[in-house]
């Protein structure tokens, strides 16, 4: 490294933005205050957490600054070529270097340390009004990039999670179809093995142990009846689920048979956890037309139940579920209002005001990723827009309010 001339550091002064209100007189005497060094290609200027040296002019040459991201993969932040500046932050604080600069090509650099930038600004107001505009414009520019990188994650994860749902509601779908056909088939070899056993002729030519042997047959025929239509349903219900899912359309349905569906879609984990579950409705027909997503609003009550399982009555020690549903106003015109309440543990009231923060659980052991909530509210107030209430209390149980409007 050596020394330019001078007259050379000056121009180069002159052409640099943060100094370009200065006179000649203060451009010349700023020279002096700092170093002139020269760097050879890819030479290193500073690195990451070094001490603070000063800023940096570029007065000739192109200087690359980069960082260092949470994966250990180095990234390049801003290229600064001649008359532009960095590690300016230098002058202001004395924690380390927040990333690293080398030059690209051979470079010239003007640094200016900060006893000499004090000393200097002293005598000239203008050059410390110029670096707090500058300062505040790239810290505005930051977090505009900042902003920006922050909703392209955030749309890029929503649509792969939407992907995702997609492909699951489509497998669904499908498999839902294909369980069905089999379904069929043993309904209507049921059918033909009541209908044999039902013959009269066949009551005649058969022995008294055949005809018991017929009607233990019998017993065991509409055992199986109730089992495939039970599970003719339940798969119909993860049909209905996917196809909503898939189209996201807003139907005209009877909110209450929504409901049931979701709760013939708990049964087999309802059962598992103990859960007495008791749906209180009394409304039918006109009265219960809901104009909405189907789709979401099942996906709400199921996340609430999980909740229920994993929070109100953990480790499968079983309680009562109240579900209630009714009229959010004076007509269905108002829309509706389900009550969704348990009588189990309730919840803390430092952490009550949390609940619905994406990633906020007090289950992590036990599976919770804290996004349960988060999906109840964000689907209540995007989709549906309705809102999601609270009330709790520690050992007296919890209970959410849903209001369910007419789209």
């Amino acid at each position: 490294m050596s020394a330019p001339a001078e007259g050379s550091v000056v121009g180069g002064l002159q052409g640099a933005a943060l100094f370009q209100s200065l006179s000649a007189e203060q451009h010349q005497r700023l020279a002096g205050y700092g170093q002139t060094l020269e760097f050879v290609a890819e030479q290193p200027i500073f690195a990451e957490g070094d001490p603070p040296d000063g800023l940096y002019v570029v007065l000739d040459g192109l200087v690359r600054i980069s960082g260092v991201d949470e994966d250990g993969e180095t990234l390049e932040l801003a290229q600064v070529a001649a008359g532009g500046f960095f590690g300016e932050l230098a002058l202001l604080d004395n924690a380390p270097r927040s990333g690293s600069a080398a030059a690209m090509v051979p470079s010239r650099l003007f640094r200016l340390g900060q006893p000499e930038f004090l000393d200097f600004a002293v005598s000239s107001r203008a050059v410390v009004v110029e670096l707090f505009g500058e300062l505040s414009r790239r810290v505005r520019e930051t977090n505009s990039r900042a902003i920006e990188a922050t909703l392209r994650k955030r749309r890029m994860r929503d649509q792969l999670e939407l992907e995702r749902l997609r492909a699951l509601s489509e497998l669904v779908a499908g498999i839902a179809h294909e369980v069905n056909t089999p379904l069929g088939v043993a309904v209507t070899a049921l059918s033909v093995i009541d209908r044999v056993l039902a013959d009269p002729a066949w009551n005649a030519q058969a022995s008294a142990d055949l005809v018991n042997c017929g009607e233990d047959i019998q017993d065991a025929t509409r055992l199986l009846r109730k089992n495939i239509f039970r599970a003719h349903d339940l798969v119909k219900s993860f049909k209905n689920l996917s196809v909503r899912q898939l189209t996201d359309a807003v139907e005209t349905v009877q909110i209450p048979e929504v409901v049931r569906e979701a709760l013939r879609l708990f049964e087999p984990q309802s059962r598992q956890a103990n859960l007495d579950i008791r749906f209180s409705c009394e409304l039918s027909g006109a009265d219960a037309a809901w104009r909405g997503y189907p789709g979401h609003l099942t996906g709400i009550v199921l996340n609430l139940l999980q909740n229920i399982d994993r929070y109100a009555y953990p480790d499968r020690m079983g309680g009562v579920v109240d579900i209630e549903l009714a009229w959010a106003g004076a007509s269905v015109a108002e829309g509706f209002s389900l009550v969704v309440r348990d009588h189990g543990r309730g919840i803390a009231e430092d952490d009550l005001a949390r609940i619905f923060d994406p990633f906020f659980t007090t289950g992590r052991i036990n599976g919770g990723t804290g996004l349960g909530l988060a999906i109840v509210k964000n689907l209540m107030q995007d989709a549906l827009s309705g809102s999601v209430s609270v009330h709790s209390a520690v050992g007296a149980g919890t209970s959410f309010s849903l209001k369910l409007p007419q789209l």
